[in-house]
């Protein structure tokens, strides 16, 4: 379990801070969501960090539909048990997402963050950790099919 306290720990550090194994460029900016989630919970599956630059450090996850496809339970975000207060959100257009398959396609727009007691933390688009309500998060995206999903937390 992750709290609060130790997510507000992280807020507006940028990925440098945060990757030992240096993955850190700007080019590589559209995955750095799921770098950061990954870090954070210690998700070691899937493409890392470390396959990436190969600096001795354990790596972590670097995609968000490896993430996605990891959680023993998704879907949307409304249908979301009411037992669930610490879990991943993601945003994308529906037609990216099959729920019941548990798989997203690696489409460019999608974004993921970690979210506890209702509050989400999550690597922004404008390049460090910040915190969101629920309702920013899901505004990071607009478009008519764009939704929000939970995902119960992966293990690595």
């Amino acid at each position: 379990m992750i709290t609060a306290a130790q997510l507000n720990q992280r807020n507006n550090q940028i990925i440098r801070e945060i990757c030992p194994n240096e993955y850190t460029t700007a080019a590589d900016h559209n995955s750095h969501c799921a770098h950061y989630v990954s870090h954070v919970l210690n998700l070691r599956f899937g493409t890392t960090c470390k396959m990436q630059k190969d600096k001795g450090f354990p790596g972590a996850c670097i995609k968000v539909d490896e993430l996605f496809a990891h959680c023993p339970q998704v879907g949307l975000w409304a249908d979301r048990p009411a037992h669930v207060s610490q879990c991943l959100i993601f945003v994308t257009d529906r037609s990216n997402v099959d729920v019941s398959r548990k798989s997203m396609t690696r489409a460019l727009y999608k974004h993921v963050g970690i979210c506890v007691d209702g509050r989400v933390w999550a690597y922004g688009r404008i390049s460090h950790v910040q915190s969101y309500t629920v309702d920013e998060f899901h505004r990071t995206y607009k478009g008519a099919g764009i939704e929000i999903y939970y995902g119960t937390m992966p293990k690595s």
